[in-house]
């Protein structure tokens, strides 16, 4: 009894999901997230005050939205 698969020499390795992104990435650098790679970014203040009734001051940072998501608060730039 044969078995249905055979394997035939000479046929390039399937492509993964990971090379075909990276593929179709451009040239100029991204800003992706250190811990899940995302690619989605909030711009966040913290420490700011009211004054005369306007928001002021404050230190920003850009947080990766979808480490935000599950709770992670990861300072990406």
């Amino acid at each position: 009894m044969s078995s249905p698969f055979r394997l035939i020499h000479g046929t390039p390795e399937p492509e993964g999901p990971l090379k075909r992104m990276k593929a179709s990435v451009p040239d100029t650098p991204i800003v992706r997230c250190p811990r899940c790679t995302g690619l989605a970014m909030i711009e966040v203040k913290l420490g700011m005050v009211w004054k005369n009734g306007n928001p002021t001051g404050g230190q920003k940072q850009i947080v990766c939205a979808s480490c935000l998501a599950r709770g992670e608060h990861v300072v990406v730039a």
